[in-house]
């Protein structure tokens, strides 16, 4: 039996070199981004703004209930969110939810490395040009009026 595999997003390499491991690709891709290469590598794509979780959950569950995807993936930034919260609504292999959540919110990431003690940059949460001013005591901080 072939596998299936949801390609979430895509900049020209990921369906086609997935394509090419003899797996069935079903890609989900962005107007802008869809090219020839990925459309003929593909066994099915589906050109529409993926980052609308409600209607990437809605195709999602009509391809899979036709023919079942084996996993989820994406090795775009913008399209992680989504290949993740597919995976979790049809409970196939796909990232887990918190590590994406955090390379989407880099303040979330380090206030976690720095919890864990493995922060290695100075860093905080500023609204405003005073409170930048942390900058002054970093050592090798650069810090321009502008």
């Amino acid at each position: 039996m072939v596998r299936h595999l949801l390609v979430v997003g895509d900049q020209d390499s990921s369906a086609v070199k997935a394509a090419s491991l003899g797996v069935d690709v079903t890609l989900f891709q962005l107007p802008r981004l869809g090219s020839p290469k990925q459309i003929a590598a593909a066994c099915r794509t589906l050109v529409f703004d993926f980052e609308a979780l409600d209607e990437s959950l809605a195709f999602a569950h009509a391809v899979h209930a036709r023919q079942p995807f084996d996993a989820v993936i994406s090795f775009w930034e913008l399209a992680l969110l989504p290949a993740t919260a597919v995976a979790e609504a049809l409970n196939v292999p796909g990232n887990p939810m918190r590590p994406v959540q955090l390379t989407r919110d880099k303040l979330a990431m380090r206030n976690l490395l720095h919890e864990r003690g493995i922060d290695s940059v100075a860093f905080r949460c500023c609204n405003t040009q005073a409170e930048v001013s942390f900058l002054a005591g970093v050592e090798g901080a650069i810090v321009r009026n502008s």
